[in-house]
């Protein structure tokens, strides 16, 4: 199966991110092909298996929370 997660970034190391690191490297040891994609990955904090797509689509990470719920 072929599973893609998109998060906003990877820059913080736990909570959300730590799960979906240890859940898409969980399911890649099952066989299943891992796409990971976000604005910012921090490869040094965030340690996924060498063959999970990690796909950064860059730009600047906004400070304000309020800015995810913006039209």
């Amino acid at each position: 199966m072929n599973l893609t997660f998109l998060t906003s970034h990877l820059t913080v190391f736990g909570g959300g991110g730590k799960f979906l690191m240890d859940f898409a490297n969980n399911f890649y040891l099952r066989e299943h092909t891992i796409n990971i994609i976000a604005q910012k990955i921090d490869r040094n904090k965030y340690q996924f298996n060498k063959n999970i797509n990690l796909i950064e689509v860059g730009g600047q990470l906004p400070s304000n929370p309020l800015h995810w719920l913006k039209p």
